[in-house]
């Protein structure tokens, strides 16, 4: 936790992060030209430290903790 990623929009991680602030997120895996420009832009030291800072603050929404109490909330709701 606490490291910006560059992702694609086919797997969870872009549900929980924002474009720009916890790193990025690549809407075609094949885009070589669009993962090089994020590449760059994460070589950027105070953009860096910027998500770093940002990613550590999503921690209270991956808790284990929360994921248990959001499972019970849908099994709840299921009833």
């Amino acid at each position: 936790m606490g490291v910006p990623v560059i992702s694609t929009a086919m797997n969870g991680a872009c549900e929980i992060m924002t474009e720009g602030v916890h790193g990025f997120v690549l809407q075609d895996p094949r885009d070589v030209e669009s993962l090089r420009k994020r590449y760059r832009a994460m070589m950027d030291d105070s953009a860096r430290r910027a998500m770093s800072m940002a990613c550590v603050q999503l921690r209270g929404k991956l808790s284990q903790d929360q994921h248990v109490d959001r499972l019970i909330e849908v099994y709840r709701s299921l009833v």
